[in-house]
């Protein structure tokens, strides 16, 4: 998306008014922060639905019958010893078992780190479509081919991605298996959420501040 984004041309016309003349203008802060908002909200709710369905996966490490978060947390672990490609463990360190939540554990798919996935994803996706001006500076997305179908496949792919629609697709982000057909829509509903929040939150600010960040200290001496 940065390379395609690098390679949109400007029209050969001149606009009828200046583009923002700096970055830390009103406009800019406040569309920052909207966006921002919007991505963080959606990240919080979409972590409190994956609660419910949080597994308690410890394994445990080849001194104990519990691994050390386990023995804190006092739930137990059953017994085991041994390298992980001979017991099946999930966390590992060179080859030995220890808790799956270890730091230093090798990566293992929980539903955690496959929902902050998606929505870090949507919102990388959501801030380019989002920001992309176009006219009347730029080509328009529309015009902007490479760039408009980049972004069409990114929504496409985090859209099956969450809905499951190629399982293999899946296994090869190394994703986990989502808990219900229920769960599956509601973390879309919130992907969607974010890209028109996002949308909303930026179109607001323009609305709002942007004719007035695109006048400099001269033109407002000259009016």
């Amino acid at each position: 998306l940065f390379l395609f984004m690098s390679h949109a041309k400007p029209l050969t016309t001149l606009a009828p008014r200046r583009p923002p003349y700096t970055i830390a203008c009103l406009y800019m802060v406040v569309s920052i922060l909207g966006q921002f908002a919007v991505h963080l909200t959606v990240l919080v709710h979409a972590l409190h639905l994956t609660r419910p369905h949080i597994e308690q996966a410890w394994v445990c490490s080849p001194e104990s019958t519990n691994s050390t978060l386990a023995q804190e947390e006092g739930l137990t672990a059953p017994l085991c010893s041994g390298y992980c490609d001979e017991i099946g463990c999930n966390g590992c360190i060179d080859g030995t078992c220890i808790s799956d939540r270890h730091p230093d554990a090798n990566f293992s798919p929980n539903i955690i780190n496959s929902i902050v996935f998606l929505t870090t994803t949507i919102s990388q996706i959501s801030t380019f479509f989002v920001n992309y001006k176009g006219r009347p500076y730029m080509m328009s997305m529309l015009e902007h081919k490479p760039m408009a179908y980049a972004l069409l496949a990114g929504f496409v792919s985090v859209s099956a991605a969450c809905l499951e629609i190629v399982p293999e697709f899946n296994s090869f982000l190394q994703m986990t298996v989502m808990p219900s057909v229920e769960f599956k829509f509601n973390i879309l509903g919130l992907l969607v959420t974010d890209v028109v929040g996002a949308f909303l939150a930026e179109k607001l600010a323009s609305l709002l501040f942007y004719n007035s960040a695109c006048w400099n200290a001269t033109d407002k001496l000259l009016q």
